[in-house]
């Protein structure tokens, strides 16, 4: 399943929450955690992940920014070549008891080989917060008693459209401490 839409809405809780309703243990494979090793162990790297995937079944392989992994338009032959490998390890791990779930912008963003290696096969979009999710964010992070009497939560619901989850969540938290609510942006 690939989840997919704007940065800051919360495809990576999403993914941990597919995770936690399926009572399933969660393993990440991230971008930066690819960073993190030298183009020559990093199939190496890659391969421990899935082999923990597999040792661990059932299970949720969280695959976080498919399109920084294997850009649809790879910028050279390390990186196509790194996108035919990630194919290659998703259709075999597709006969374990592994669900993978990876996040994009965009599907469009993403290579082809990875997005049809059957493993995302269903794409599904994480929009913008409504304006009732908005609420909801606001109510869960700002505490009642530290809020003026009057508090008008519609004003505040409005105040934040267009924000996205995470912003929504930054501005409440920093309003609970007492800091200015200027845009994280």
């Amino acid at each position: 399943m690939l989840l997919y839409g704007p940065q800051g809405c919360d495809r990576s809780a999403l993914g941990s929450a597919i995770a936690g309703e399926l009572g399933l243990p969660l393993l990440s494979l991230t971008h930066d955690s690819l960073l993190d090793h030298e183009e020559a162990d990093l199939t190496d790297f890659v391969d421990s992940v899935f082999a923990i995937a597999r040792a661990n079944t059932p299970c949720v392989l969280f695959i976080e920014e498919l399109a920084a992994l294997t850009p649809r338009d790879p910028q050279s032959e390390e990186n196509a070549a790194f996108a035919r490998y990630l194919a290659t390890k998703l259709r075999a791990i597709e006969e374990h008891n592994v669900v993978v779930v990876g996040t994009a912008t965009s599907p469009d963003a993403v290579a082809e080989g990875v997005l049809f290696s059957g493993c995302f096969d269903e794409h599904v979009v994480v929009p913008e917060p409504t304006e009732a999710t908005r609420e909801a964010l606001l109510r869960e992070t700002l505490d009642e008693q530290i809020l003026a009497d009057g508090f008008d939560w519609t004003v505040a619901t409005s105040a934040v459209e267009g924000y996205s989850s995470v912003d929504v969540r930054t501005i409440a938290e920093r309003v609970a401490r007492g800091q200015s609510a200027t845009t994280p942006r």
